[in-house]
């Protein structure tokens, strides 16, 4: 959680508005692949479109830290050669359950 907020990762602002409508809410904060705070906006009515603006905050640290724990949760073993980069850790889950070809 980063100030409240569910902490997910999205490629794009179309990706953001599904989990803010989801949610029902007016804005939620992600945090992005390059650990980049991003502030996703309901502009209008409930289901308006959606403004996903970068803020200055990097949280990169948390979210290497999410990541390998997730990899944990999930039973993945993170070989010692995996970086602290993002991609690199998702992409090591993503192989172990067969969602991604090595």
């Amino acid at each position: 959680m980063i100030d409240g907020h569910d902490i997910e990762r999205y490629p794009d602002s179309e990706s953001a508005a599904q989990e803010i409508e989801g949610y029902d809410a007016n804005d939620l904060t992600y945090l992005g692949a390059d650990g980049t705070v991003y502030v996703a906006t309901v502009e209008g009515p409930e289901w308006g479109s959606v403004t996903l603006r970068p803020t200055s905050d990097n949280r990169l640290d948390d979210l290497v830290r999410l990541l390998r724990a997730e990899a944990e949760h999930r039973g993945v073993s993170l070989p010692i050669r995996t970086t602290d980069e993002p991609e690199a850790i998702w992409d090591v889950v993503l192989v172990a359950q067969g969602e991604l070809s090595a």
